[in-house]
């Protein structure tokens, strides 16, 4: 089966993976800490459109059933002391 896992609230459009679902995804949102009070709201659209959300205190790895037919984005501060951004802006 086909997977997709989203890696924090990501930012504008969540509304936009429903393609996803629609082609027969299975969605998972890795609900991180940090959230930008601004794009907390896109967990609920997520949940709106399909994906389950898990908490990333309640991850277990093992049980996301990672293999190649899964597609992984993270949003660009999923850490949250790690600002990933930064690095994105350096070598892109």
């Amino acid at each position: 089966m086909k997977k997709i896992i989203l890696i924090g609230s990501q930012c504008w459009f969540a509304d936009s993976f429903t393609y996803f679902i629609e082609k027969g995804f299975k969605g998972t949102v890795i609900k991180c800490n940090h959230n930008t009070k601004w794009f907390f709201p896109n967990y609920s659209i997520f949940n709106k459109i399909g994906f389950s959300i898990v908490d990333i205190k309640d991850l277990q790895i093992d049980k996301l059933g990672l293999d190649e037919n899964t597609l992984i984005i993270s949003d660009y501060n999923f850490a949250g002391d790690i600002k990933s951004k930064s690095v994105f802006k350096l070598y892109s």
